[in-house]
């Protein structure tokens, strides 16, 4: 596919330089957090066998993004700890791949080319945060580009489709989706050929074997609830709500309210302008819709949001055609298109201010205090005395380090989500420990509190400061989580140059 030259070249050029450097230079000061390290260390502990058949059921995650971390492991000839520093380079890789694809080969006129690259989560949170979603964008896009020579390359698109489905559990419904209507395709344009057959069946049977082998066991104690609750359904308004407009402004209900018809006004929009056949109304229906299943009745975190606007985007790409701009032109004379406009202006406006709150906080301050511990437990060679963590977000220490460094952590440098063993990262016990390290920002931190606030006198307490940015956004402020090293006096009085 030739690149898309008009007079506008030379803008888009500059604003993928800029973009390239932005998020690189963010990544560089980022320091990554509990989910990301969990993901690492995971890669860097077990083999490929264990990831597949092990590891993916209890984290809720297929094999993808495991896999991509598992081969930067590789590199014998470098520590693992030392990579980790650079762990950063992996979603910039992918996010500007994703995005060079998106300004240089989509259909999408310029103005949006410029602005929707430095949208908080194609900017910052898929683009700096090393964790699957990072992958979600580029995939799509790589789809998107060969979605016209999907015939001509069976294999190629059945193998992305695969990928696309193994990133996790909001990729899977739209591969499966578009390998759906691969087969009604193939059946329409008879193109029932041996290549193309054995292709579709490989894939489901593929995504098959993968829905079965990710059934959450019995002892998983993974914190997702997965089932349907009236609840969940009210949480999924407010996400949607909070995806176009911000409550720091409004009150909640109102901003409810007018961010579900918000929704539908611009999803008409788009549709009018987009869906000129039954089929491709099917198409940006299946692409779209399984997402707000998610949001709605099962599970969604704030990190998930993203992909309302990936898949809108997405969706659009695939079926734009020579009239797509004849009906953008006749939408103009209607009553919706000023107010549709006025929707995408102010999403616009709250992603890009997003992203400067985001960038600005993990700049100017560390992301995570886990860094900063794991340099002070080196220091003074704290390692030489039982350490206990406790709650989820200790472990982002632990990738610092050519092993495990927790005492309680058994023979696992990452928390395990079985119940027989998970159990110990989360209660204390009266068992003696010379160090503790627990975040009070967490919610199992409430269980041990009270033993906390009786033991701590015989302790010493060294305080670090971490900001999750991008969680409170809307407060244009950080989430505090501050990381607490308790060190026994006894033994701190003996560590020579302590700052006590």
């Amino acid at each position: 596919m030739k690149l898309n030259l008009n007079s506008n070249l030379y803008l888009c050029i500059s604003v993928f330089i800029l973009y390239t450097i932005g998020v690189f230079i963010v990544g560089y000061n980022h320091e990554p957090w509990a989910d990301e390290a969990q993901a690492w260390l995971i890669a860097r502990d077990n083999s490929f066998y264990n990831i597949f058949f092990e590891n993916t059921r209890y984290e809720g995650h297929p094999f993808v993004w495991f896999y991509l971390l598992k081969f930067f492991n590789s590199f014998n000839f470098i520590p693992s700890a030392e990579i980790y520093k650079y762990l950063f380079v992996i979603p910039w890789i992918f996010s500007v791949v994703g995005v060079y694809l998106f300004i240089f080969k989509s259909p999408f006129p310029t103005w949006l080319k410029c602005i929707f690259p430095f949208t908080f989560y194609i900017f910052y949170q898929y683009g700096v945060i090393a964790r699957n979603h990072s992958i979600v964008f580029p995939v799509l896009a790589i789809i998107a580009c060969m979605y016209e020579q999907r015939f001509k390359h069976p294999f190629l698109y059945c193998s992305l489709l695969f990928i696309f489905a193994n990133i996790n559990a909001f990729c899977f419904p739209v591969a499966l989706i578009l390998a759906v209507f691969y087969c009604i395709d193939l059946y329409i344009k008879k193109l029932n050929n041996k290549k193309n057959i054995i292709s579709v069946v490989l894939l489901f049977l593929c995504l098959i074997f993968i829905a079965i082998l990710m059934q959450k066991p019995e002892n998983c104690i993974f914190p997702a609830d997965m089932s349907f609750s009236l609840n969940k359904f009210k949480a999924g308004c407010y996400v949607v709500s909070s995806i176009f407009y911000n409550k720091f402004f409004i009150p909640n209900i109102l901003l409810e309210s007018i961010g579900i018809i918000s929704m539908v006004i611009l999803y008409l929009f788009i549709y009018k302008i987009y869906c000129n056949t039954f089929y491709k109304s099917l198409l940006f229906i299946g692409i779209n819709f399984p997402t707000y299943l998610l949001f709605f009745c099962l599970y969604s975190q704030y990190w998930h949001y993203g992909y309302i606007y990936a898949y809108l985007i997405f969706s659009c790409w695939l079926i734009a055609d020579k009239e797509t701009n004849i009906n953008f032109q006749l939408q103009k004379k209607q009553f919706l298109f000023p107010i549709a406009i006025g929707i995408i202006i102010v999403m616009l406006f709250f992603n890009i201010r997003n992203t400067y709150y985001a960038v600005k906080y993990d700049v100017s301050q560390p992301y995570c205090a886990s860094k900063e511990v794991a340099e002070f437990i080196k220091k003074y060679n704290l390692t030489k005395y039982p350490i206990n963590a406790y709650c989820f977000r200790t472990v982002s220490i632990n990738p610092y380090f050519e092993k495990n460094i927790f005492h309680n952590y058994s023979d696992y440098s990452y928390v395990s989500f079985v119940e027989e063993i998970g159990e110990k990262y989360k209660i204390l016990n009266d068992d003696y420990t010379p160090i503790i390290i627990y975040v009070t920002d967490d919610e199992y931190y409430s269980n041990y509190q009270n033993y906390i606030d009786e033991i701590k006198n015989r302790y010493y307490d060294f305080i670090f400061d971490g900001s999750i940015c991008g969680l409170n956004f809307e407060k244009k402020s950080h989430v505090s989580t501050e990381m607490h090293v308790l060190i026994d006096k006894n033994i701190a009085n003996d560590i020579h140059d302590l700052n006590l």
